[in-house]
């Protein structure tokens, strides 16, 4: 059947990658009951519909986890034959993966690669006849993908070998498997690994709990707890991206779980991503309809969004879960202003101060309720407070500044904007407000020297600056 099907050409290449495989140490042994590769079959198939599988190889030696495919390109979409194999080997750790990875793109003598951002490392090259050769490594698996066919005009498109490299990476989890032992054996010592980790993160010790993690997860890759685990780890030492990889291997292997759909929303709205975010936080709130802290992170991400009145709906639920938590009722006062309804935020606010009489934010954003709906003397009262409780808060500042300017005192007011500025030099509204007030007070200069300011910091309000100094100019 393979003397059929290949070329004379793809013949030394097959043997190449086969010879390196079979050689390669320490091939995961079959007690180990991996299902990586029905997985990237049901992608293929799902994804790839046109695309019809004809043939599968597993190793006859049973001490290898190796296995060669044929895909066939369904004869409706073309007239010629045009096939992709594939052969795959799963590795006990990334370490060895990486190894058989590089014996295979030095076994490729001659050969000029192309790097492509596909897994962990992924090299293509072209071969006689414009055919492609595709060499991938996720974590434990190395892959090599060819097309079918060297007859002229019969290749595989490279986008095709590229999407089929793309969707088997997708399947791969980020972190190696292992298999050493019995599966009730590993099974145990990951649980002695996973409490380690755990230990360790609660101390801070954020590498050792990545290490303790990683190594459960090699051996028992169906926890998805300590997958959760990594990615807490991850994302409270910075690093958002593999924080967001570990929480969706979770949620692979534990697609109802509102925790991790939650955790994952955090990496989304940290990283900017609040459209995302949010639908992280509604799958977490749908899951768990009493998610007390899904509905706050939910309303303060509409917030970033625009969608003011939504996130007043979100925090008005967070609040009748939870009647006297401060923060609710403190997000929920500030929807209430950036929604248009100052008066309500009023109410709201003051509640919060009886529970919390110290905030400084709280006063603050009380003194900006105050001043929209026209009370000016309590808006000074409630900010000069906020200033007493935390001396350079820019946001009190900046809002102090906009109640002077409403009573007419304009000093007082540039002396608020720039000490906003002064404590916190990428405040753009802050920059905008003084820049306003600088063509007001006919100080063209200082107002061209606040736009300069904006253009590095917010294009929006640097445009809407510019545009009211065009307007000021007497010529």
């Amino acid at each position: 059947m393979l003397m059929s099907t290949f070329k004379r050409t793809r013949l030394v290449n097959a043997a190449v990658a086969v010879a390196v495989f079979l050689t390669s140490q320490g091939l995961v042994n079959a007690q180990y009951g991996s299902t990586l590769f029905d997985h990237i079959e049901r992608t293929i198939a799902q994804n790839n519909t046109e695309w019809t599988l004809v043939n599968k190889w597993p190793n006859p030696n049973p001490q290898h986890r190796i296995i060669m495919y044929s895909w066939e390109l369904d004869r409706k979409v073309t007239r010629d034959r045009k096939e992709i194999f594939a052969w795959m080997v799963e590795e006990r750790s990334a370490d060895e993966a990486a190894r058989t990875f590089y014996q295979l793109v030095n076994s490729a003598v001659g050969q000029a690669f192309q790097q492509l951002q596909i897994g962990d490392k992924c090299y293509m090259t072209s071969l006689s006849s414009n055919g492609v050769s595709l060499l991938l490594r996720k974590a434990n698996l190395v892959v090599r993908l060819m097309d079918g066919n060297h007859i002229p005009g019969h290749t595989v498109p490279r986008d095709m070998v590229i999407r089929f490299a793309q969707e088997i990476a997708s399947v791969v989890p980020f972190a190696s498997m292992h298999a050493r032992g019995s599966l009730e054996d590993n099974e145990k010592e990951a649980q002695l690994h996973f409490e380690k980790g755990n230990a360790a993160l609660m101390k801070g010790r954020y590498q050792e709990a990545i290490e303790e993690f990683t190594k459960a997860i090699e051996l028992d890759g169906n926890s998805a707890e300590a997958y959760h685990a990594l990615g807490l780890t991850y994302l409270q030492s910075g690093d958002k991206i593999k924080a967001g990889e570990a929480f969706k291997e979770a949620l692979r292997l534990k697609p109802d779980w509102p925790q991790a759909h939650y955790d994952l929303g955090r990496v989304y709205y940290e990283a900017g991503d609040y459209k995302t975010a949010a639908a992280s936080f509604e799958e977490a709130i749908r899951l768990k309809p009493d998610f007390f802290d899904a509905f706050i992170a939910l309303g303060r991400t509409y917030q970033h969004s625009g969608l003011h009145s939504r996130s007043v709906e979100v925090l008005q639920k967070a609040v009748l879960l939870r009647p006297d938590n401060i923060d609710a009722k403190t997000a929920l006062g500030t929807a209430l202003i950036l929604a248009g309804q100052p008066q309500d935020a009023v109410a709201v606010l003051q509640e919060v101060l009886r529970l919390s009489p110290d905030s400084a934010f709280v006063y603050a954003s009380l003194g900006q309720a105050y001043r929209l709906t026209g009370k000016f003397q309590e808006a000074l009262n409630a900010l000069k407070q906020a200033l007493r409780i935390s001396p350079e808060d820019p946001v009190a500042h900046n809002y102090l500044g906009l109640t002077y300017e409403n009573l007419d005192r304009r000093q007082e007011a540039m002396v608020a904007y720039k000490q906003s500025v002064n404590l916190k030099p990428d405040y753009a509204e802050a920059h905008y407000n003084l820049g306003l007030l600088s063509l007001a007070m006919e100080d063209r200069n200082q107002a061209q020297q606040e736009y300069d300011i904006l253009k590095s910091l917010n294009s929006d309000l640097a445009d809407a600056l510019l545009s009211k100094i065009w307007q000021s100019n007497p010529r």
